[in-house]
């Protein structure tokens, strides 16, 4: 019997006390030109039509208002309709933001992470173009144009220096499928796991492939071996079977690092011009409260699931090193997750005076003794004779999972408290993101790509749909680079939930569930695609979307493009608001959803482009 996964954790930003976050640095990848064509197109002009409330305008000329008319049913993009894009346009960066270099446009990138990290680590069912269109199709419809790929390590070398030629064929077939639907890939080698088991693949990986419950899943680990210098030996195969593929725009060369080193840091400074290495700074942020979330999930299991005294009677029926081991460890990670919980919600708890401190005692006072008493049965040859009862050391455990039970979940415990009192808490997504944004100009002088964010659609803390709602928003009006939403997990079931570690992050119920989206999905929401100049402002909300910009750094006739999916937007049979600076011609192409704007104005002018319902 192997030790429980510990918890995934995220280390807090000095600049942001109510977020976790952790840099992961890209590098841009010089790609082909040509334009890539999504959906079928129908462009129709837009109808004057009454005026709409909206940020100002600083143009000398006053904008105009059009009226969109009310579509009679959702979008459709079905595969036979959709050509097929050979090649995705090249993009590098260009101060703070990412451009395209055949236009000069300024690019928005927004869409999803996509990982597999257990057996069968299946990113896309890519045995028919209909399963692979029921995988990927969704994001194209939802607007998106950018996926951060993670590639698991274990799947690619489950042994040492035998890499998987299946597993690494599979994921570049992934990144031309992404790429046939107009969207960019950002190869992520996802190494923060190692495996499935937390640790460097090996010869002694010892976890099944054929995990079924929450229980096996959490009771099963791997030894810990290996250092980071082995993982960069196979970025070299990965990188080469993806040499020439256009749909490629990035490599995410160390995921969540958790801290900034000075090589890092010497690479980023200076040298991300166009023409010259193209370094963009990938921030990832996760609220608090969602570590709750992932420690009530722990709790849980230790306290109300028996996890402790499945440990404990799985050590008395057969005491050995490995027993012993696994036992060790759920004590040790639950001595140390009271701690993060301690350090973490220390606010809350002095402002609703909530004293944790007999909970601390009486878990670092059971956990030492337990933990003296399991040496001391390996000591004595692996046996209990002589030199302790069972059955005091079995009850050492139970008047500890009922004190915590009573502590933690009865209608006066800490769990009940943290359910009132924290989904009141402010999102503080302004905050973080300029933290972010802050990192990615100070330390890397480069632009900020917000490469994760995720809430568990189920919380029980906060509103997880209005939480990551608010955090793209304050994304775009940081005018960052773009975001990923973590995570469109194909492998997602009731059961195991997103298949590591019981997260429950995924949008989507996957396979398992016909790819429906869940509660947090940020597909359909109004975004800035392109820009025909250099942004100034940008606002963004569940309904519409606004940008100002100078008109000057893009090529002639370089348009400016929104996406907005009017009817996942504002409603079947409800009309929207077009207001475009006098400046601007546009025209809508419904089945792309995309409007489309080109700018007569001079070089240097201000222009304004928003829609809205």
């Amino acid at each position: 019997m192997l030790p429980p996964p510990p918890l995934r954790r995220r280390r807090p930003a000095a600049a942001a006390p109510a977020a976790w976050l952790a840099p992961a640095v890209l590098l841009l990848a010089f790609v082909a030109l040509a334009r890539a064509a999504v959906c079928s197109t129908t462009p129709t002009t837009p109808s004057s039509s009454s005026s709409v409330t909206a940020i100002a305008s600083s143009t000398a000329s006053a904008p105009t208002t059009s009226t969109l008319p009310a579509q009679s049913a959702t979008r459709s993009c079905a595969p036979a309709a959709r050509a097929t894009a050979s090649a995705l346009p090249r993009l590098a960066v260009n101060s703070r933001f990412v451009v395209e270099t055949s236009t000069n446009r300024t690019v928005f990138l927004h869409g999803m992470n996509m990982a597999a990290k257990m057996p069968p680590f299946e990113l896309v069912d890519l045995s028919s173009d209909a399963s692979i269109a029921a995988a990927l199709d969704p994001l194209q419809r939802a607007g998106f144009n950018f996926v951060r790929l993670a590639f698991t390590w274990e799947a690619f070398e489950p042994v040492q220096g035998q890499y998987s030629a299946s597993y690494l064929a599979q994921y570049v077939a992934v990144v031309k499928a992404l790429r046939q639907r107009g969207i960019y890939t950002l190869v992520d080698f996802h190494q923060d796991t190692y495996s499935r088991c937390g640790t460097v693949p090996s010869e002694a990986q010892s976890v099944p492939a054929d995990i079924t419950s929450a229980q096996a899943l959490k009771a099963n680990m791997c030894p810990l071996w290996g250092v980071l210098e082995v993982l960069q030996e196979l970025a070299a195969p990965v990188a080469g079977a993806l040499v020439g593929e256009s749909g490629v725009f990035a490599f995410d060369v160390i995921n969540e690092p958790f801290s900034v080193t000075t090589q890092l840091v010497r690479g980023g400074r200076g040298r991300h011009r166009v023409g010259g290495l193209n370094i963009i700074y990938a921030g990832h942020h996760y609220d608090d409260r969602f570590t709750v979330d992932a420690i009530d999930t722990q709790l849980t299991y230790w306290v109300k699931e028996s996890g402790i005294l499945y440990a404990v009677e799985a050590f008395t029926s057969g005491p050995s090193e490995a027993t012993a081991q696994y036992l060790i460890t759920v004590l040790t990670v639950l001595d140390s997750t009271m701690q993060v919980l301690a350090q973490k919600l220390a606010p809350v708890l002095n402002a609703t005076g909530f004293d944790l401190t007999p909970i601390l005692t009486t878990v670092d006072g059971a956990a030492k003794t337990l933990g003296a008493d399991v040496g001391a049965v390996l000591a004595n040859g692996g046996t209990f004779s002589g030199v302790l009862d069972p059955s005091n050391f079995t009850k050492t455990a139970t008047d500890l999972v009922a004190f915590l039970d009573g502590s933690l979940f009865s209608d006066e415990g800490l769990v009940t408290l943290l359910k009132v009192v924290l989904p009141t808490l402010p999102s503080g997504t302004d905050d973080a993101v300029a933290a972010l944004a802050a990192t990615a100009s100070g330390t890397f002088d480069a632009p900020l790509l917000v490469g994760e964010f995720g809430c568990e659609p189920g919380s029980a803390y906060m509103d997880c749909a209005a939480w990551v709602a608010g955090l793209a928003a304050s994304a775009d009006a940081a005018l960052a680079a773009g975001w990923g939403q973590w995570v469109w997990e194909g492998q997602w079931t009731p059961t195991l939930r997103d298949d590591f570690n019981l997260e429950d992050l995924s949008v989507t119920e996957g396979v398992s569930g016909g790819w429906a989206t869940r509660a947090t999905f940020l597909g359909g929401r109004p975004l800035v695609r392109a820009v025909a100049g250099t942004p100034t402002n940008i606002t963004s909300s569940a309904t519409g979307v606004a940008v100002q910009f100078t008109v000057g750094s893009a090529v002639a006739g370089a348009a400016t493009e929104l996406f907005f999916d009017q009817a996942a937007a504002c409603g079947v049979g409800k009309a929207a608001t077009l207001v475009a600076d006098a400046s601007l011609t546009c025209g809508v192409d419904v089945d792309a959803a995309i409007i489309s704007c080109t700018s007569s104005a001079a070089s240097g002018t201000s222009v304004y482009l928003s829609v809205s319902c």
